[in-house]
């Protein structure tokens, strides 16, 4: 008897204890911070929380069906570029696409994994290899990569495992996991692709339209962001290298045409000085900046030693914090300066040439915009309010992938004030070699336009640097055919002609030939749809 009085005695304790750890622990409420509340108590995660059951999706826009744990919540909204799930510690997007080559093995590795399993990028950014094979599932020739590396953030998800699920001659899908906790979610993750059937696609439009919002712009930018937005006519910028003392230069240009371009494109590597004169002396010019500043060549000591910045993608980097301190001085230098800068990150990220792509960042653009959005941050801590953000893609994806699709690196409503645009008629000069074709004014901003109208119709766009080649076709025509069309694109409030060249890799000579000064007539033409379009 003693002893069951014993035994419930005890229990009684313990359910009192029990119940007391219950009520000490601090529950947030919906209006709190999140990153400032506790550390959520497990023993309330397990009461208050069901156990995950399988859950079947029929995603009729991409053309499959899954089944995935109940706990994964399903966003369809970027259809139909992808579909994404997700719960606390797994994310996964599925993605459609259709290979431009037969070869499937030479698409996979030379343009997806043209990076990504490259030894030398792998060792640049500390990325782990951890499978690569080839199998088949449900009758599926699956191509699966798995990769990690060791993130600041202990509760990143960057454990990756990718899954390419051939369905046709030329049709796959690709299931982009990510993790933050590996050992728990692998099962998961292999019965997620081993219930995968493709079905038939039924495509839906893309719905989303983003908004500008200028709410952090202050004084002489916010005036000019307002003017532009709401002007009639294109104001003209140009490009010179800085090598070649550009301001001299736009003088020389600026007397035969008899028009002061009010804007001007100037590059900056992540690691170089704050551009404070070349800033200053536009501004003695009555020139606005477009400020470009690409995170792909550091030159940062510590980076260039060994080459190491060839293929080192600094996007994990800035993730990790570890170029706060050189972003910190570079806002507060702008912040200084004080008058209005086009500023433009990181642009053409939907592009291989760029390593801080996504075909460069584990296939998964949610790392550019997580980069942009911690840059955002710094400079909002720094109270920059001089800033006018660009978020400029490529007018095509390369290589075409809907997962790459310039929407899927959008940064978000609030972290942009401007789309930038990039077109170029490259000639043909390269034909052989890449099949590039001539390419009129319409052909490309019609593209353009019809492609960005769908989701940034509300934003005012910049051509951030475009040209026309003279080799393939007539540069004069070209000119000529820009100012007659330019009233058919009022998005555009600026367009910043790229002055200067591409080489041919072998020769070194000019092979795309962009001066706008190249010849006299070019510079006439362009003199003259200045004066038409007044």
């Amino acid at each position: 008897m003693k002893g069951w009085i014993l035994m419930k005695n005890k229990l009684l304790i313990s359910v009192t204890v029990f119940l007391l750890i219950l009520t000490s622990c601090s529950i947030p409420s919906a209006k709190e911070d999140y990153k400032a509340s506790p550390r959520p108590n497990p023993i309330l995660n397990l009461i208050s929380k069901p156990m995950p059951i399988p859950q079947n999706y029929n995603v009729e826009g991409l053309g499959f069906n899954i089944t995935v744990l109940s706990d994964m919540q399903m966003d369809d909204s970027y259809q139909p570029y992808f579909i994404r799930f997700t719960s606390d510690s797994l994310d996964l997007k599925i993605s459609k696409e259709k290979s431009p080559y037969d070869d499937l093995d030479m698409y996979f590795n030379k343009y997806i994994y043209k990076y990504l399993l490259n030894e030398t990028f792998q060792k640049a950014n500390e990325i782990k290899l951890v499978e690569h094979k080839s199998t088949t599932i449900n009758g599926y020739n699956t191509k699966i990569v798995v990769l990690s590396r060791d993130a600041a953030n202990l509760s990143s998800k960057d454990y990756y495992y990718q899954a390419i699920i051939v369905t046709g001659k030329r049709d796959f899908y690709m299931l982009n996991f990510k993790t933050s906790e590996p050992n728990k979610d692998t099962q998961r993750i292999n019965d997620i692709i081993n219930s995968f059937k493709a079905t038939e696609a039924k495509p839906p439009s893309f719905a989303l339209k983003f908004k500008p919002d200028s709410s952090d712009l202050g004084g002489e930018a916010l005036d000019y962001y307002n003017k532009i937005k709401n002007a009639d006519n294109v104001e003209w910028g140009i490009f010179y290298p800085a090598s070649l003392k550009p301001f001299d230069k736009f003088k020389e240009i600026e007397q035969k045409i008899n028009y002061k371009f009010p804007v001007m494109l100037h590059y900056i590597y992540l690691g170089h000085e704050f551009p404070k004169s070349t800033l200053e002396q536009a501004y003695e010019d009555d020139k606005i900046v477009e400020l470009t500043l690409q995170t792909m060549w550091s030159v940062l000591p510590e980076d260039t030693a060994d080459n190491k910045n060839t293929m080192h993608s600094t996007v994990y980097d800035i993730i990790d914090g570890e170029y706060d301190e050189y972003l910190r001085d570079f806002a507060r230098q702008l912040k200084d300066f004080g008058h209005p800068v086009l500023f433009r990150l990181n642009n053409e990220m939907n592009g291989t040439w760029t390593v801080y792509s996504g075909i460069a960042s584990m296939c998964d653009p949610d790392l550019y915009i997580e980069a942009w959005r911690h840059i955002y941050r710094i400079f909002e801590e720094q109270q920059v309010d001089n800033a006018l953000w660009i978020f400029n893609p490529n007018d095509r994806d390369y290589p075409p992938l809907n997962w790459n699709n310039q929407v899927c690196y959008y940064p978000g409503d609030g972290y942009v004030h401007l789309i930038g645009v990039t077109g170029y008629n490259t000639g043909n000069y390269f034909e052989k070699k890449t099949g590039e074709k001539w390419r009129s004014f319409n052909e490309i901003f019609k593209h353009i336009d019809d492609r960005f109208g769908v989701m940034y119709r509300d934003y005012p766009w910049i051509v951030t640097e475009f040209a026309s080649n003279s080799v393939g076709g007539d540069k004069q025509a070209w000119i000529r055919e820009m100012f007659n069309s330019m009233h058919n694109y009022p998005n555009i409030k600026i367009a910043v002609w790229w002055s200067y060249f591409d080489p041919d890799p072998t020769t070194k000579k000019p092979a795309r030939k962009y001066w706008l000064d190249e010849k006299e007539k070019y510079l006439m033409e362009f003199k003259k749809g200045l004066e038409m379009s007044k």
